[in-house]
């Protein structure tokens, strides 16, 4: 009985350590727009409209299907939304000879699948070492962060549920925060939780339903890992999409500048619905990342269980 009792109410906890006798705590929200903390996800990724000077960078394909709504970026910073119209669905050619349907987007790089009522959203990576991208400078802060979540795409722009890492450089210093974060509440760190460059963590956040749910973080290599638990959330999951993305992640309403990761590669990726059926990575979309009609990134999807995103900036 003793150990049940603890079992339930570390499970209980609204965060904790399960494999270290050290708490770990949350960082307090604060006014310093520096802070990861401070940082919001813009929720939906800011899709580029155009893309006709990426020329020969990419291999596109006129796909069949009816027009979409995208999201541009208007004057102020903010969404606004715009329909396109005729049959404007694009798709890239993968090494593998798999196509996969692509979109472009100013702050996001990774797969997204679809599916319904889902539940779980799992993938392994290895802890990147972020570099000064070529032409940088050493004194600029450059960053960006891999994690795995729910919703906040443009079918379900409102929310999300997200679980990852922050990988940083300044000044010849690397750093790493673990966080977690239901848009639009503020993303929260992990405090006391170290990673280091080519550990291997695995992400994973689970929907109990539609405003509850679990994050957890699992570093392999350290045998220490972090969770989170969500209750009564304000703002309602659709649990229609899950993702694996890497992202140029915004601080203070701005895009911090990118730092080189090389290449990101989350395995075991796995996206569970509440009827136990597993969304298949087949039919993902991946994102790529461009700036300024520059193709920064070159993501893939291998097999049922891997998504690849390489720096290219």
């Amino acid at each position: 009985m003793r150990l049940l009792a603890t079992l339930v109410a570390a499970l209980s906890a609204a965060e904790c350590v399960l494999a270290s006798p050290v708490p770990i705590t949350l960082s307090p929200r604060t006014p310093n727009a520096l802070a990861r903390r401070q940082r919001q996800h813009l929720s939906t990724p800011k899709v580029t409209a155009d893309i006709s000077s990426l020329g020969d960078a990419v291999n596109l394909v006129v796909g069949k299907g009816g027009g979409k709504s995208v999201n541009t970026v208007g004057n102020s910073g903010n969404f606004s939304s715009t329909s396109s119209t005729g049959d404007d669905d694009h798709s890239k050619s993968k090494g593998s000879g798999a196509t996969a349907h692509t979109q472009y987007s100013a702050n996001w790089s990774g797969a997204i699948v679809y599916g319904t009522d889902l539940k779980m959203v799992t993938g392994t990576l290895s802890v990147p070492l972020p570099r000064v991208p070529s032409g940088g400078s050493s004194d600029t802060f450059y960053g960006a962060s891999a994690w795995v979540g729910f919703d906040g795409d443009s079918n379900c722009p409102d929310t999300i549920l997200q679980v990852g890492i922050d990988f940083n450089i300044q000044n010849g210093t690397v750093s790493y925060d673990a966080w977690f974060e239901w848009y639009p509440d503020y993303a929260y760190n992990f405090v006391g939780f170290p990673l280091h460059a080519g550990d291997v963590v695995t992400l994973t956040a689970t929907a109990t339903n539609t405003t509850s749910g679990l994050v957890i973080i699992e570093n392999k290599t350290t045998n220490q890992n972090v969770m989170h638990t969500f209750v009564g959330e304000e703002q309602p999951l659709c649990r229609t999409s899950a993702e694996w993305i890497v992202e140029d992640y915004s601080v203070g309403g701005g895009l911090v500048d990118m730092c080189d990761w090389g290449r990101a590669t989350f395995t075991n990726c796995e996206a569970q619905q509440a009827s136990g059926s597993t969304a298949s990575l087949s039919n993902a979309t991946v994102y790529d990342i461009t700036d300024d009609g520059e193709l920064m990134t070159d993501c893939s999807t291998s097999g049922s269980n891997t998504v690849t995103c390489e720096f290219t900036g």
